[in-house]
């Protein structure tokens, strides 16, 4: 009851706010089910259902001893409960926790907070087709790099407030202990996240000593997760054998520099490879990203320009080009640099990332500088955009799933932006912004929806081919290709060893003959 008062219209947005996140958390929730249900289990995902496998690999480490990344596929590959509700869950999770982050760390009640969730869902919809399809679009991928990327926001949301004198400062033994455990079995998803969160560990406890100027528990369980974690990490044989060989795996993995060279070659190969490849294609893999970084960081100065430094306006202006960076691959720019000279190529992708990193970098700093914890949040995404990837450099082989968790921590950073201008009242931007965002996430939404539908079709055929032919007592069963394969890694067998895998996994007999079209 109001009492006889009638309620003002920012009262009914209050009471009505919680329940609009909710809403759209639930939609989304469902939304993912339904895509879980209709996406098959590809590649890999057959070699970790087969027991033999699966067990010498874990206990074994004798692949990798990402122990939790691991785990997770075992039980994904074992239970359709798990792969349908964990999956669904962590995507549903991971545009909330990005959006709460952008927002400061809680939602208030305002419309732009629920307008901010919207756009965290469009831009997660965002994701290029080749990052997809190796991530949330493969359970095997989905176990280590997407969930991985998914305990990293809760890492941010439990210790980015490391400015925040107030909070942080109390000591809190639950608190402390959760950010340990968070911090630990995050250290057995990638190599490369665990040798970049023990020197984020490490930088965020140093930090912590010398703004309370004395050893704050969290910050100390942090960095205690962090190096046992690693220590667990790196226990299997096979990266020694990298280090000394050279290679492991049958040859699928191998350094990128030459063992047995002298350390400051190594530091020359690596630094080459790093600047000339890796750290490019942060910014070339995300077409749909990188513009809205450049285009709201020049939107955000220019509403700021006032407040703002004169050289920072003016880096702004320098920076309008790269808008199109993001798109060399697509225009081949880097071809036919390196159709003239291949100098050319290393120097246009060195200075136009390096430019574009820098820039923006400045930017965020002085945009948020005025709140010490939105600085922070904002530079350390910004930051571990390239870092997150600098391992990898020593690699000979990236595929196209590593490049998710730096696509993660750009969105944040968007959403930052977004914040911001939205919070700055401007009736003039929030129109044209809240009919972008909303026709982004109905194709997002429209674009996988579309792709999922047909491909769940083709493989409840399957099945119904398989179980048809089985009962018909048939000794040759004919597979169609699934449609839209370049959302899904591997959905077909290419080796006859991996159709001998498919058939375990699925029960099929071995006195049947398994024809897959396109298979020779």
């Amino acid at each position: 009851m109001n009492n006889g008062k009638k309620l003002s219209s920012d009262s009914l947005l209050r009471t009505a706010a919680p329940k609009k996140y909710l809403l759209i958390f639930a939609v989304s929730f469902l939304f993912f089910v339904w895509m879980n249900v209709n996406m098959p289990y590809c590649g890999d995902d057959w070699s970790w259902g087969l027991d033999e496998n699966a067990f010498d690999w874990f206990f074994g480490a004798t692949i990798n001893s990402r122990y939790a990344g691991n785990l997770l596929i075992f039980i994904l590959t074992r239970s359709t409960a798990a792969k349908i509700l964990i999956p669904s869950l962590v995507c549903a999770l991971m545009p909330v926790l990005a959006a709460r982050l952008a927002a400061g760390g809680v939602f208030s009640e305002g419309n732009k907070d629920l307008f901010l969730l919207l756009a965290s869902y469009a831009l997660f919809f965002a994701v290029p087709s080749e990052i997809w399809k190796e991530t949330v679009g493969w359970y095997s991928g989905f176990a280590n790099y997407a969930f991985s990327a998914f305990l990293f926001l809760i890492f941010a949301l439990q210790n980015l407030n490391i400015a925040d004198r107030e909070e942080t400062g109390k000591f809190s033994l639950s608190k402390s202990i959760a950010a340990g455990a968070v911090v630990f079995v995050m250290q057995m998803y990638l190599e490369n996240l665990t040798v970049y969160m023990t020197a984020a560990a490490l930088a965020l406890f140093a930090a912590s000593a010398v703004i309370y100027r004395r050893i704050v528990p969290q910050y100390a369980a942090v960095l205690f997760g962090a190096l046992l974690g690693c220590a667990v990490m790196f226990t299997s044989g096979i990266y020694s054998t990298l280090l000394s060989e050279g290679e492991i795996i049958e040859l699928q993995r191998g350094l990128s520099f030459e063992s047995g060279t002298s350390f400051l070659m190594v530091l020359h190969k690596i630094a080459f490879t790093y600047f000339g490849a890796v750290m490019p294609r942060v910014y070339e893999l995300n077409p749909y990203i990188c513009p809205a970084l450049v285009l709201l960081t020049a939107l955000t100065v220019y509403r700021k320009r006032e407040e703002l430094p004169h050289p920072v306006v003016f880096l702004t202006v320098l920076n309008i080009p790269c808008l199109i960076y993001p798109f060399s691959g697509y225009l081949k720019v880097a071809e036919k640099l390196y159709g003239i000279c291949w100098y050319y190529n290393v120097l246009y992708t060195v200075v136009m990332s390096v430019f574009l990193f820098l820039v923006i970098g400045i930017e965020l700093f002085f945009i948020f500088r005025k709140n010490e914890k939105k600085t922070l949040v904002a530079l350390f995404f910004w930051t571990s955009v390239p870092l997150v990837m600098a391992p990898m450099a020593a690699i000979n082989y990236i595929g196209w799933r590593s490049y998710y968790t730096p696509f993660v921590f750009m969105v944040v950073v968007v959403l930052m932006l977004l914040y911001e201008l939205l919070s700055a009242g401007n009736a003039a931007f929030r129109r044209p912004a809240y009919i972008l965002i909303c026709l982004f996430l109905a194709s997002g939404v429209l674009r996988f929806g579309v792709v999922y539908a047909h491909v769940g079709t083709a493989m409840r055929e399957r099945t119904a081919i398989i179980e048809k032919a089985l009962a018909d007592g048939e000794k040759e069963i004919y597979l169609p290709a699934f449609p839209h394969q370049g959302y899904m890694i591997s959905a077909e067998p290419k080796n006859m060893a991996r159709v001998e895998e498919y058939r375990r996994f699925f029960g099929i007999p071995e006195s049947v003959g398994l024809i897959f079209e396109g298979l020779e």
